[in-house]
């Protein structure tokens, strides 16, 4: 549900950034909101995911460029869902520290795109493949106020499934 409900309130908050892990059931239901997103999003999928089948993601990613939207859509083809909860048996460690470097590497553009950088420079950089350097997932950053279900540290790693940058 965390991924869903990033997708839903980046349609309906003026967010800087969103980022959504696993984001099931956003096609088809939700993608009438693509038009309505306010802020760059960074989704994460596994390609395992029995439950978010190749065409739903497919379906998402389609919107978006259809819509001119500012996003980014890693898939980790060895992963299932939940895979970055360290909880449950699939868990993949690799997977997790990727997205977590990615996130932070998001986050970072997204702060200096608020700083002035134009949102032309974002699309080019975040559309299709994510370029650029990526932080190591020992890295910690702190842009705006991080808003999550609970309190987490951008220092290690949480079983947190979406996060909502003001």
């Amino acid at each position: 549900m965390g991924g869903r409900a990033t997708f839903i309130a980046n349609s309906e908050l003026p967010l800087a950034a969103a980022i959504s892990y696993y984001g099931g059931s956003i096609a088809p239901a939700l993608l009438d909101r693509v038009p309505r997103l306010h802020a760059p999003h960074l989704f994460f999928w596994g390609g395992q995911d029995k439950g978010i089948p190749a065409e739903q993601r497919r379906a998402v990613t389609d919107a978006l460029e259809a819509a001119g939207k500012l996003f980014v859509s890693v898939e980790f083809s060895d992963a299932n869902h939940a895979f970055f909860n360290e909880q449950v048996y699939r868990y993949n460690e690799a997977a997790a520290r990727q997205s977590w470097a990615r996130s932070h590497a998001f986050l970072l553009n997204i702060s200096s795109t608020v700083a002035g950088e134009t949102h032309k420079k974002v699309n080019a950089r975040f559309r299709g493949e994510f370029g650029g350097e990526f932080l190591p997932a020992e890295c910690g950053i702190e842009v705006g106020k991080l808003r999550h279900r609970r309190p987490v540290s951008l220092q290690s790693p949480a079983e947190c499934s979406s996060w909502l940058v003001y």
